[in-house]
């Protein structure tokens, strides 16, 4: 009996003009295998089998996972949807700078189609990371540097569909899965800031 080879399918991520696939591959996990070799292996295979939509983070397994993806992908790049996150300990714009350099470098690229801020888990950090000096302001100069969109993200608590967009210093920010009393605070703050 021949076995069909099944599409992942894929889905325009928001306004961009960009289809990612239904499925990611998280990275967290690359930083567990014993070598550097079974963490690729499993990369390949997952871009292989379709699957585009590529997530890490500064802090997985201490930069071992995004080293790992970033071995990875080096002859892969155009063919994923590269996303990691800054970490909550990257709330201003210096660290979060240092991090995206530090992510940029492990992953082996110039630039990352999603950069987000890690686990807003507290009712004052929206507003802490779009203040002055705060991690929204975090840019890497120069053609295809840096993130092409940021987000907040929180895990702790898991809110049904996407939250509000808004541009703010020329880059694309959305904030997803927060509560949803934050989430109309948040939304409260920047209509007034329009």
């Amino acid at each position: 009996m021949a076995t069909r080879s099944l599409e992942i399918p894929t889905r325009p991520f928001g306004r961009a003009n960009e289809r990612v696939s239904i499925i990611g591959l998280g990275g967290f996990h690359l930083g567990l295998p014993s070598s550097d070799r079974a963490a690729v292996r499993l990369v390949h295979e997952a871009i292989d089998a379709g699957i585009t939509f590529l997530d890490n983070a500064w802090d997985y397994n201490d930069g071992v996972s995004e080293k790992r993806m970033g071995k990875a992908i080096a002859d892969r790049r155009d063919r994923v949807f590269l996303m990691t996150k800054v970490c909550t300990h990257g709330r201003d714009g210096k660290v979060a700078m240092k991090q995206l350099e530090d992510s940029l470098r492990r992953l082996r690229t110039d630039h990352l189609d999603l950069w987000q801020v890690h686990e807003v888990v507290y009712d004052d950090e929206p507003a802490r990371h779009f203040a002055r000096g705060g991690v929204v302001e975090a840019r890497r100069p120069g053609p295809g540097g840096g993130p092409r969109r940021g987000s907040l993200n929180s895990h702790p608590w898991p809110v049904a569909g996407a939250g509000p967009a808004s541009r703010r210093n020329g880059s694309l920010c959305s904030v997803r899965a927060l509560p949803s009393e934050l989430h109309q605070g948040f939304e409260r703050r920047q209509n007034r800031q329009e």
